[in-house]
């Protein structure tokens, strides 16, 4: 009783921006950035361990891109800032010795897409 429900944190949110303008005929440039926050929170209940508290983190996401007739084509950075964000530890045994595992997000990753409707 009282104790912080596992994973979840005080405090979280997402804020984006968007904005999109004609390039030319038939086509619409457009770019975007999203910044998560995401606070400080228990690690799940496990027994005969003590919880670990999980650093807070914030992370932004950057896209670029253009569409045309019924194509998307659009460029983006995910994690700009390489944060290693830890979503998860648990007690484990490892040959016998006690040791924790963690989950971490994942890194910097930078690509393309492209879409199409039909």
């Amino acid at each position: 009783s009282g104790d912080q429900l596992p994973l979840s944190p005080h405090l979280s949110g997402t804020a984006s921006l968007a904005y999109e303008r004609p390039l030319a005929s038939g086509i619409v440039g457009f770019g975007g950035l999203e910044w998560h926050y995401n606070g400080e929170r228990k690690s799940g209940f496990d027994f005969g361990a003590p919880r670990q508290t999980l650093p807070a983190y914030s992370m932004v996401n950057l896209r670029i891109g253009a569409r045309f007739d019924a194509y998307t084509l659009t460029a983006y950075v995910k994690n700009v800032g390489d944060v290693r964000a830890i979503n998860t530890v648990s007690a484990e045994t490892l040959g016998g010795v006690p040791a924790y595992a963690a989950s971490v997000g994942p890194p910097r990753t930078i690509g393309m897409s492209l879409a199409a409707k039909f």
